[in-house]
């Protein structure tokens, strides 16, 4: 079987699926959701997100935010894409300001306010169906409030391909979320790793992949390791064009304070109660070898 289609379950049968969800967050901190929301909001949104990146960059630079959770534009490629050496993510917005006010003042925002709430109720079915195998929904409920959830658009734009030979990509890394939703953006080059192997992962209309993040892996000791993925740019004539995607992260609230569920107590001496400020410190741009690709 191909490791990609070891990956996929129904979102409509999460409920009963919960056992198949946390077998593969245990394996690879990944799980492919399928047909997880309207195709046609999904086509919307990557539509507006277009229409924010066409803006001039002189509109831009007045939605700048210096704080990407405040809500605003934000320059990746210039000051949030360090860790990668080539910046393909050149630009971003954070849509959902974790001041919970909406930006009224920008294209597409009703689109986007739609978006943020259906991600929402994937986001919270989520946490439910995890709950049997966790035995931890409350933990995770305290971790999170309304700003925990954090919708982004991405833009890795055609112009930077031809400056190098071969794809252009990230370095591989870990999210510092609790969990992150990825639908299905305007181009491939989704990349995660499998096992010992960096894959595409070929998301339909529809779809979305769902990623464990740091704070996942440290409240189950370990069991559900953080997903390490990146996003490449192929540079060829076929494949050379604007790559649009949206992101939902499910984050932890900075002050709170973290430490396994009671059900992981032969791992817990190894992961001490700790702030998720102190972890994500630590945590964040983390990134990792990849020398070992291969596909599905």
């Amino acid at each position: 079987m191909k490791a990609y289609d070891q990956l996929p379950l129904k979102y409509s049968k999460l409920d009963a699926s919960t056992a198949r969800l946390a077998a593969l967050l245990e394996a690879n901190g990944l799980a492919i959701l399928k047909d997880a929301w309207p195709t046609a909001l999904e086509a919307s949104a990557l539509e507006a997100s277009r229409a924010l990146f066409l803006q001039s960059d002189e509109w831009k630079e007045a939605h700048r935010t210096a704080n990407p959770r405040s809500g605003g534009f934000i320059a990746y490629g210039m000051t949030h894409a360090l860790d990668t050496g080539i910046a393909n993510l050149l630009e971003g917005w954070c849509l959902s300001p974790a001041s919970d006010a909406p930006l009224l003042d920008i294209p597409g925002s009703q689109i986007f306010q739609q978006v943020a709430a259906e991600l929402h109720v994937i986001a919270d079915n989520v946490i439910v169906a995890l709950r049997d195998h966790l035995d931890g929904l409350a933990a995770i409920e305290r971790l999170v409030e309304r700003s925990s959830y954090q919708l982004y658009a991405l833009y890795y734009p055609a112009r930077l391909l031809g400056k190098v030979d071969g794809a252009v990509r990230q370095s591989l890394h870990a999210d510092s979320s609790i969990f992150t939703l990825l639908p299905r953006a305007s181009c491939p080059g989704l990349l995660a790793r499998v096992g010992t192997r960096l894959i595409p992962l070929h998301l339909l209309p529809g779809d979305m992949a769902l990623i464990s993040g740091t704070v996942l892996e440290y409240l189950t000791a370990g069991r559900f390791p953080a997903c390490q993925h990146s996003v490449e740019t192929p540079n060829d004539a076929v494949q050379r064009s604007d790559r649009l995607s949206l992101v939902y992260f499910v984050d932890a609230r900075p002050e709170a304070v973290i430490e396994p569920f009671a059900h992981t107590s032969e791992h817990r001496a190894s992961y001490p109660a700790i702030s998720v400020r102190e972890l994500l410190r630590t945590s964040y741009g983390s990134v990792y070898a990849d020398d070992q690709t291969g596909s599905c």
